[in-house]
């Protein structure tokens, strides 16, 4: 400091304190996006880079699975058709991609070590509450497990629960979250490799068979997302 020259002007000056302006440095290199109010920054995502799918995408999607383009739309509408793959709440805050949290995957993760907090860890599936609360949860678990806490949320256009990132083509969690949350295109090529995977999946949504798709996809207790498939489909011929 005794290398700065004195301030001759009785204006006031401005600064920082070193670890402040490091803080400030860190957290604008992450998407922010508001939880209880304030716009805070989402370490393990990255920023979206605008990319869409278009409908050339969707042909080729479909040309791979060897299924019908409508197919594939349809199951996109069910998953996030309100909402579509990114929230953005307000003017200053950050595309991040659509997700839900799941509470019974965190529990089942955990082994119910934090079924004190109800609201994220819980044996019984349910208390998703609105978008505005999704990423609130996922940040509460990200902070006691985050491995667990990532693979508890669906995530993207499809929905796809980040814990089957080995079939939809990722090394791990960390790099399945990355890669759907920077571009909308990467959320179908998970979907692809995904539905690929699985013969089940693979079958049913090349004949069109919507309960057989929903009990595999959407879990055994799915309620109507056949129907609500069957619909969406119907809609985009």
């Amino acid at each position: 400091m005794d290398k700065v020259p004195p301030f001759a002007s009785q204006r006031s000056v401005w600064h920082f304190h070193p670890l402040e302006f490091l803080e400030m440095l860190r957290n604008a290199g992450f998407p922010k996006t508001p939880i209880n109010g304030e716009l805070t920054s989402i370490e393990f995502i990255n920023f979206y880079n605008g990319d869409e799918i278009e409908e050339s995408d969707y042909e080729e999607a479909a040309k791979n699975l060897n299924c019908e383009v409508a197919a594939i739309k349809a199951v996109a509408k069910t998953e996030t058709g309100s909402y579509g793959s990114y929230f953005k709440f307000q003017e200053d805050d950050d595309y991040v991609p659509a997700i839900l949290f799941e509470r019974h995957h965190f529990h089942k993760y955990t082994g119910g070590k934090y079924d004190q907090y109800e609201d994220i860890s819980n044996a019984v599936a349910g208390g998703y509450g609105e978008t505005s609360i999704q990423y609130r949860k996922l940040v509460k678990a990200y902070g006691l497990d985050k491995k667990a806490a990532l693979k508890s949320a669906s995530w993207g256009k499809f929905q796809i629960l980040a814990s089957n990132y080995a079939a939809a083509g990722y090394a791990s969690p960390e790099d399945f979250v990355l890669a759907l949350s920077q571009s909308e295109k990467n959320q179908l090529k998970a979907f692809v490799h995904f539905i690929e995977a699985d013969n089940v999946l693979l079958r049913s949504i090349r004949n069109k068979d919507w309960l057989s798709f929903a009990k595999r996809y959407n879990g055994p207790r799915q309620k109507g997302y056949d129907l609500k498939m069957e619909k969406n489909y119907n809609a985009s011929l």
